[in-house]
C-alpha cells in the first residue's frame, strides 16, 4: 500500500535516522539536488573529503547558513544527516518557526543488523567503527520517544525497507493561498457592528437578497471582508450572521479580525473586561434566548477558527489582511498575531488623519496589500498598501474597495456609535501637522561647542524622513499608490516590544 506524506510547499525537512539506513538514498528519490543539503557534500566542500571527522563542526555550521538563507527565500528545505540527537534538532526547529515554516520530521526507523548491511555495501565509504552505530541507534531510542513533543509540525516514521519504496512526499499549498480566485471583488473595511451600514453599502456596491435572504452579486463578484466585523456597534450578531450567511455561500471571503479572536476567547472562558466595544456584543448577547445564543456562539466559534489569518488572491496579486502583512510573512505559517494586531505600539482607540504603520512605509513588492484595524479619516495609501478602515463607528464612513477597478465606494456612517480616545482629535478638528523643513543642515552645529550642540541638538527636530518608492514599486504602482510619497511625508518611530501575553490580553487596540 502506498504510503503518502503531505507537508507545507515551505518545509523544513529533517531526515532522522543512523547512518546506513538510507537517508540519502531516500532524498534523492524524493526530493530536486538542490533541496537538499547533506552532511557529507557539505564536508567534502570543505575539506575534499565527504567523511573527514575534522570538517564535521563546520559542516554543521554550513549547513544552518544554508539553510537560514533558504528558507528566508521561502524554499522549502532537507537536511540529510544522522539528526539523531535531540540537541542537533532544537537549533533547526527554531530555525524554521524564525521562519514561519513547517518542520517536519520523517524518521527512519532502521534496525542496527541493516545499517550495517548498508554501510558495508559501500566500498569508498570508511568502515564505520561500531560504537559510532551503536551511540546512534541508543540516540535513535530517545528520539522515538520525544520526537512527537519538540515541536515539529509533521512526524513520519519509516520501520519497513519496503517501505522505502512505495514511501511519497505530496506538497500541500497553504490554506492562505487563493491565487486561483480572480475575482472582482469588493473588499470591506471595519464593519464594527454598523449592520446599516454594511447593508447599504451592499447595495450601493449592486448586491442583493437571494431568496435564502443570502447578499449576491449579480455579476458573480465577490466581497471580502476584512475582519472586525463585530464589537462597538449596535448590529454585531446580524453583522456576523450576514457575512457567515455570505461565506456559506460562497458569495464572500473573510479574514479574522482581532475583536472576532477577542470573542472566541470569552466564549472559551478567558478572564478579562469587557471593554473596547465587547459589552455592546454581550448585551446583545443577553437579549437572546438560551437555546438560540448557544447555536449561534457554537457557530461563530466555528467560523471565527476556520478562517485564515490573510488571503492571497489573484496570483498572487492581492492580498487581505486585518492588520496587513508584510511581504516576508506572505503566505507563511503562524502569521496570525502580525495579521491580527499588525505592529502592536500601545496605541488606544483613535482616529487619526496619518496613521501609517511601520511595516507598510517599509513595504516593497508586486502583491497588493488591503487592510484595516487602524481607523483613519481617509484611506491611506503607502507603497501599494491601503487602508480601508475609515471609522464608521466612530461616525466616519465604511469604505469599500472594487477590485480591481481601483474604485473606492463609501458610506457615510448614520451616527457616532463610540466615540473614539479623546488624545485623538476628532476629524473636524484635526490640523494638517506643519511640514519640516527638509533642506535644513544638520551639520551646522558641529562648528559648536560640545555643550552648545548638546542643547541645540535636544531642543531642534530631527528632519524627515522622506520615503520613496522602489523601481519595482514605481513600475507596478497603480494611478492611486503613485501619489503616495506625497501622502506621506515621515516615517513614524520605531515600535516597542510588547510580549506576547500583554497582547493577547489586551489585543484590541484599534
Amino acid at each position: 500500500m502506498k504510503d503518502t506524506l503531505s507537508i507545507p510547499r515551505l518545509s523544513l525537512v529533517l531526515l532522522i535516522g543512523p547512518s546506513g539506513a538510507g537517508k540519502t538514498t531516500l532524498a534523492e528519490r524524493l526530493f530536486a539536488p538542490t533541496e537538499c543539503v547533506g552532511i557529507d557534500a557539505m564536508r567534502a566542500m570543505l575539506d575534499d573529503d565527504p567523511y573527514s571527522a575534522t570538517a564535521t563542526s563546520d559542516a554543521v555550521e554550513m549547513i544552518r547558513i544554508v539553510t537560514a538563507r533558504r528558507l528566508a527565500r521561502g524554499r522549502l528545505t532537507v537536511i540529510d544527516a544522522p539528526n539523531v540527537n535531540i540537541e542537533e534538532r532544537r537549533p533547526l526547529i527554531k530555525l524554521a518557526q524564525k521562519n514561519h515554516a513547517a518542520a517536519v520530521a520523517i524518521v527512519l526507523n532502521v534496525d542496527a543488523a541493516t545499517c550495517r548491511a548498508n554501510n558495508d555495501k559501500r566500498a569508498s565509504v570508511p568502515k564505520l567503527p561500531a560504537k559510532v552505530l551503536e551511540r546512534q541507534q541508543a540516540a535513535m531510542k530517545k528520539t522515538l520517544a520525544s520526537i512527537k513533543k519538540e515541536g515539529f509540525y509533521r512526524v513520519h516514521t519509516i520501520t519497513k525497507p519496503e517501505d522505502f519504496e512505495t514511501f511519497s512526499i505530496q506538497r500541500e499549498t497553504m490554506r492562505a493561498d487563493r491565487c486561483d480566485a480572480h475575482g472582482p471583488f469588493d473588499l470591506i473595511g471595519d464593519v464594527h457592528g454598523c449592520c446599516d451600514e454594511l447593508e447599504t453599502l451592499l447595495s450601493k456596491l449592486g448586491y442583493a437578497k437571494d431568496e435564502q435572504n443570502v447578499w449576491r452579486h449579480p455579476d458573480n463578484r465577490k466581497a471580502v471582508f476584512l475582519g472586525d466585523l463585530i464589537n462597538r456597534g449596535p448590529r454585531s450578531l446580524d453583522t456576523i450572521r450576514l457575512v457567515m450567511d455570505m461565506v456559506d455561500a460562497d458569495s464572500a471571503l473573510c479574514v479574522p479580525g482581532n475583536h472576532e479572536n477577542l470573542l472566541v476567547k470569552w466564549f472559551g472562558g478567558a478572564s478579562f473586561p469587557p471593554t473596547h466595544g465587547l459589552k455592546a456584543t454581550l448585551d446583545e448577547i443577553d437579549k437572546l434566548p438560551a437555546d438560540d445564543w448557544k447555536a449561534l456562539k457554537a457557530r461563530i466559534a466555528k467560523f471565527v477558527k476556520a478562517l485564515e489569518s490573510h488571503l492571497i488572491l489573484d496570483n498572487g496579486m492581492l492580498i487581505a489582511a486585518h492588520a496587513g502583512i508584510t511581504a516576508e510573512l506572505a503566505g507563511r505559517m503562524n502569521v496570525k498575531r502580525f495579521a491580527l494586531y499588525g505592529e502592536t505600539r500601545g496605541e488606544t482607540d483613535g482616529y487619526a488623519r496619518r496613521k501609517i504603520p511601520l511595516w507598510a512605509l517599509q513595504y516593497r513588492s508586486k502583491a497588493r496589500v488591503i487592510y484595516g484595524h487602524c481607523a483613519v479619516t481617509e484611506p491611506k495609501r503607502s507603497h501599494n498598501t491601503l487602508n480601508i478602515d475609515t471609522g464608521c463607528v466612530f461616525g466616519g464612513e465604511l469604505t469599500a474597495l472594487r477590485y480591481p477597478e481601483g474604485e473606492l465606494v463609501t458610506v457615510p456612517a448614520a451616527q457616532v456609535y463610540m466615540e473614539p480616545d479623546p488624545q485623538h482629535a476628532r476629524p473636524q478638528d484635526e490640523v494638517e501637522p506643519p511640514k519640516a523643513d527638509a533642506k535644513k543642515d544638520a551639520t551646522a552645529a558641529k562648528t559648536e561647542a560640545t555643550a552648545t550642540k548638546e542643547k541645540k541638538t535636544a531642543a531642534t527636530p530631527a528632519p524627515e524622513t522622506e520615503v520613496t518608492p522602489t523601481p519595482e514599486t514605481e513600475a507596478t504602482a497603480t494611478p492611486e499608490t503613485k501619489t503616495e510619497a506625497a501622502d506621506v511625508a515621515k516615517t513614524e518611530p520605531t515600535p516597542t516590544a510588547e510580549t506576547e501575553a500583554a497582547d493577547e490580553a489586551a489585543p484590541d487596540k484599534a
